[in-house]
């Protein structure tokens, strides 16, 4: 009885032990961490750190997780229990401000998906890297621009926004007052895109950030 009776408590000390120090690796992974690789964004705005975790326990108690998927230590910690061989960790800072923008938890670097790094963009505010998502709503990174060309991004996606309201053909053109608003938005917007780009034709941050436009619009180019 006696011998069962320690039996049990070596039991229960083991477990507890090890639980301990599963759930502690949960913090210490990514306090300990050590920077495999940082990456800028086009424009210089954003950061992309890429850290290896710091891993006590073996890699078979560290679950290869799926990013398509939610997973917390406390709901599955039983699965799935296939060892995490290419353990990585991503955070995301404003590259000017030294603000973290957002982090992930540790995936298995061959589980993160297709497609590599995503960054900002006018279509998809989205920062992700894979299937590993960062950040949802993060203004696309133009570096330092003028005043100006700040000044016509900002005229001409709202030509852009209203050109996407297009009335059905039924409506009659200026009879229209979506068309007249579309034209007023528009006006001018074809020449003001075609001086900035042969102004600022030898600046790296504008021809990125104009590059999207499409031109001309407008009849005449005007």
């Amino acid at each position: 009885m006696r011998l069962l009776k320690v039996a049990l408590m070596s039991l229960a000390a083991t477990i507890s032990v090890t639980a301990f120090l599963f759930f502690a690796s949960q913090w210490w992974e990514k306090a300990f961490a050590t920077v495999a690789k940082t990456e800028l964004s086009p424009g210089g705005c954003y950061r992309l750190v890429q850290y290896a975790p710091h891993w006590v326990i073996p890699a078979s108690f560290h679950p290869a997780r799926d990013p398509q998927e939610n997973w917390t230590p406390l709901d599955n910690w039983y699965a799935p229990w296939m060892p995490n061989e290419a353990p990585a960790f991503f955070r995301l800072y404003n590259s000017r401000t030294g603000q973290k923008l957002g982090e992930s938890a540790v995936y298995d670097l061959t589980m993160i998906g297709p497609g590599g790094v995503h960054w900002p963009q006018e279509y998809s505010r989205r920062m992700s890297v894979g299937f590993v998502y960062l950040a949802d709503d993060l203004p696309p990174c133009r570096g330092a621009i003028p005043d100006e060309v700040e000044a016509f991004v900002s005229d001409r996606n709202v030509c852009d926004h209203l050109r996407g309201e297009i009335p059905d053909p039924g409506i009659r053109g200026n009879d229209s007052p979506k068309i007249d608003e579309i034209n007023r938005a528009c006006d001018g917007t074809d020449k003001r895109l075609e001086t900035l780009r042969a102004k600022y034709a030898n600046d790296a941050g504008v021809v990125e950030a104009l590059s999207t436009y499409e031109w001309p619009i407008q009849a005449g180019g005007n």
